[in-house]
């Protein structure tokens, strides 16, 4: 199966041209996607339907910019990204650190301070892509709901709280089932209960892990570590 090299993406919450060309410029050069947004209602669309890994904020919106960087921090998907404030003054930075930014740009020594400051940031990044982190797996599974006998389906993608799978049988939203299933490449066989979260007429289905075992949850997150390691594309070591 093909495998397609994982970036980290950030969002860049921004109108200022020059700006947006150094910043798109040394995101590139640390392998990262960036998506460009000079409206802040626009952003706050945007992180409710993806998944950033870290979000850059221009303090020149004024304060729909500071309380984009607060309402980040209510994202059940976002609580945990790496933002960045761009600031012009220093009461902003202030303010910026107060909202929850993580890292502070200053727009006077933004070229020369960038790529420093993204090198630092680029660890917990990868960090918070590693927790959404979903391999593409297709092997079998066994699948058993309750008072019925076991039956194989098929898995689409792994990730260390669920997987995407097609099931030969209905499968209710809600539903408690046992999933069974081995690890390519290893002799570990995870048995783990979870809940049917989504479900659509094509058979396929989502479930959630739950109640995971301690060895079992260690098992897979060696197992998908070593899968993201080969899927991520390491920042350049050197260069300005």
């Amino acid at each position: 199966m093909s495998i397609e090299p994982i970036t980290t993406r950030a969002l860049l919450v921004c109108g200022d041209v020059q700006a947006i060309e150094t910043l798109a410029h040394y995101s590139q050069q640390m392998g990262m996607q960036i998506e460009i947004c000079s409206e802040t209602a626009l952003a706050t669309r945007k992180l409710c339907r993806n998944k950033f890994e870290s979000v850059i904020v221009d303090l020149a919106n004024g304060p729909a910019a500071l309380e984009l960087i607060s309402k980040l921090h209510g994202m059940t998907s976002h609580k945990k990204a790496v933002v960045f404030a761009i600031s012009h003054t220093e009461e902003q930075a202030k303010a910026a650190f107060q909202a929850g930014a993580t890292f502070l740009l200053e727009k006077q020594s933004l070229p020369v301070a960038i790529l420093r400051t993204l090198r630092a940031a680029y660890p917990m990044m990868v960090a918070e892509r590693r927790r959404y982190f979903r391999y593409p797996l297709e092997t079998t599974v066994f699948i058993k709901k309750a008072a019925s006998p076991e039956f194989k389906a098929r898995s689409l993608n792994l990730s260390d709280g669920g997987m995407a799978l097609i099931s030969p049988e209905p499968l209710l939203t809600g539903e408690r089932v046992q999933v069974r299933l081995c690890l390519p490449s290893t002799a570990d066989l995870l048995t783990i209960h979870a809940d049917v979260c989504w479900t659509n007429p094509e058979g396929h289905a989502g479930v959630e892990f739950q109640h995971v075992a301690p060895s079992v949850r260690e098992r897979l997150q060696n197992w998908l570590a070593v899968r993201f390691d080969e899927c991520t594309m390491s920042p350049p070591a050197k260069g300005t």
